[in-house]
């Protein structure tokens, strides 16, 4: 019993003894890593694809193609023609007489606003696009991002 003690007693002294050390070392000095600096890569050969050259001078892309991997930068042209091709008509208020007739999804009107919300977002890549679409057409208090 009184080894049980002991050995309590000093696994307890121990644990003490590392956790003094542990917040010394954590109070007197600091560990940061450095700040990431995405590396721009060159472009070349996308000019030739027309739908990139639409999406570039609608939506104003110059910082971000002259900022990004190749990766990021299509990933982000990606979301961006999704966004363009599917979203933009609800962006565009239908006459009031029409929107009653009318097929389509509902679209935002004069005085309407809708919520913007992207969850689940895997690694913020496409942030930039998102953007710079909703920059575009959330003028005027219409969008709350």
């Amino acid at each position: 019993m009184l080894n049980l003690l002991y050995n309590f007693l000093m696994e307890d002294f121990l644990l003490n003894l590392k956790n003094n050390f542990d917040f010394f070392v954590r109070t007197h000095f600091s560990f940061s890593r450095k700040n990431y600096v995405e590396k721009n890569e060159s472009k070349e050969g996308l000019c030739e694809i027309e739908r990139e050259k639409i999406l570039y001078e609608k939506y104003d892309l110059e910082y971000l193609k002259n900022n990004s991997t190749m990766q990021n930068y299509l990933e982000n042209l990606y979301t961006l023609d999704l966004l363009d091709r599917y979203f933009t008509p609800h962006l565009n208020p239908l006459p009031k007489g029409e929107r009653k007739n009318n097929k389509k999804n509902y679209e935002l009107g004069e005085g309407e606003s809708q919520t913007i919300l992207d969850i689940g977002c895997k690694n913020w890549a496409y942030v930039k696009s998102e953007y710079a679409f909703f920059k575009k057409y959330c003028n005027k208090g219409r969008c709350k991002i």
